[in-house]
Order: C-alpha cells, then structure tokens, then sequence
C-alpha cells in the first residue's frame, strides 16, 4: 500500500483462510478457482486470538495505530 503505517487495523471475521498469493491469484479469496466448486479454505492452525496477538505486535512496532474487531460476538471476545 506504500504507506508508512495504518489507522486502523480490524479482524473482519474469527476465522483464518488458507494464504493465497496475490501473485498467484490477485484479489481472490478462493483458494483454488480451478476446481468444480471453488471455495475459501479454513486454515484451522491459526486463532483469532493469535491472529489478535500479532496484530498487537505490529501496534508496538508502530505499523498500526489502532486494532479492532467486528462480525465476533461477545461470547467470543
């Protein structure tokens, strides 16, 4: 994005997806598009409380100036 660090920062949903390289497929969040009935794919080794933790790293490093979260009900938070 070419900016020296980001207002804000959320977790859109507590679930992690599978990595897919923009290279590879750029703007998608279908990990594979070629086979017969594409899909996200959960990537279920990875927490929203991990997820939360790293965020919280890159606050103290000073690449993110606020983190939050949205779309987790408050039995999860």
């Amino acid at each position: 994005m070419k900016v020296d660090y980001l207002d804000l920062y959320l977790i859109h949903f507590p679930i992690s997806l599978k990595y897919v390289d923009p290279s590879v497929r750029p703007a998608s969040w279908i990990h594979d598009p070629t086979v017969n009935k594409p899909r996200m794919e959960l990537d279920l080794t990875v927490t929203y409380q991990q997820t939360w933790a790293a965020m919280e790293e890159l606050v103290k490093e000073g690449l993110v100036k606020n983190i939050g979260v949205s779309n987790i009900g408050c039995d999860k938070l």
